[in-house]
């Protein structure tokens, strides 16, 4: 995590957390939620966890238990594109569009069409990131025929 308290090994599909300040370790069982494509906060994790059906964007708090029961569902989704996470605030990068997810509410504020094609592969999606400070939002986008670099101040 960002804040140097956990750290986290996928195995096959579940989420091994080793406690770096408390000493221990920890697993999020694929049924249970496990994250696939993830990034990492302060002592919190955000990714794409496909069980159980639906599949579904998911905010893990790494201080508290690790059960199904205390991670939430930030929205349902299948292929949910990039994620980047930065303190409380996560940016969410899909096949269109930029948005912002509080970690804390929930809420999610759209930002911007980000304008890259694709052809839905890995290589050629938008994957946008947050400054440190999570208060800036860069992507690149060949919407010009070229690759741009493209920032945005977030609020």
């Amino acid at each position: 995590t960002s804040d140097g308290a956990f750290v986290i090994i996928k195995e096959d599909n579940d989420n091994r957390v080793i406690d770096l300040v408390n000493g221990g370790e920890r697993r999020i069982l694929d049924r249970d939620r496990a994250l696939g494509h993830s990034d990492c906060g302060d002592s919190c994790m955000v990714g794409e966890a496909d069980k159980p059906d639906p599949g579904a964007c998911v905010f893990w708090d790494l201080r508290l238990p690790l059960t199904v029961n205390h991670c939430r569902v930030l929205f349902e989704t299948w292929n949910m594109g990039h994620v980047s996470v930065r303190g409380r605030r996560c940016l969410h990068s899909d096949d269109t569009s930029l948005r912002l997810v509080d970690l804390d509410t929930g809420a999610i504020t759209p930002l911007v069409d980000h304008g890259m094609v694709s052809d839905g592969t890995y290589e050629t999606q938008c994957h946008a990131n947050l400054s440190p400070d999570g208060s800036v939002a860069a992507w690149v986008s060949n919407q010009a025929g070229r690759m741009d670099l493209w920032g945005l101040r977030v609020p």
